[in-house]
């Protein structure tokens, strides 16, 4: 499965919305709701700890890199000139790691994949809720028609 977060919300616009002329259809389709984002759920779930895999493993790369420890095939590998500079401490390390592209497009795509988990779950506590929310307009029409 492949979606992206721009999917998922227009279909959430049209899936939050809930018929009042058709209730008892409605609270038959939680689940089957609650199913499908759940799924989404686990989808976004997994981009983010493969996400969080690969910064984590270029946040060593790198380290070894402004080290100055990696070997030329390793270099080769990435593409990137010897490192210059001095060896790092660990306050130098932070700022170098920062200031590396590398690192924040990772960072990117960690980030995009964390708003994606929390869109979800909200969602999913939106459903969940959901029966909550029809049987309040089933006793508000009840209320209406003097039952």
């Amino acid at each position: 499965m492949s979606v992206s977060l721009e999917t998922v919300m227009e279909e959430w616009k049209k899936d939050s919305v809930i018929d009042e002329s058709r209730l008892s259809m409605e609270l038959v389709r939680t689940p089957s709701l609650h199913s499908k984002y759940l799924e989404y759920f686990m989808f976004f779930r997994t981009k983010l700890a493969l996400s969080e895999k690969k910064y984590n493993r270029m946040m060593g790369i790198k380290r070894r890199y402004f080290r100055g420890e990696l070997t030329k095939d390793e270099l080769l590998k990435y593409g990137w000139p010897q490192w210059q500079g001095l060896k790092p401490n660990g306050a130098e390390f932070g700022i170098l790691l920062d200031a590396d592209d590398d690192m924040n497009n990772l960072l990117e795509v960690v980030q995009a994949n964390k708003i994606g988990v929390n869109v979800l779950e909200h969602i999913i506590k939106q459903i969940a809720g959901r029966d909550w929310s029809i049987k309040s307009l089933i006793e508000i029409q009840k209320f209406h028609a003097g039952m």
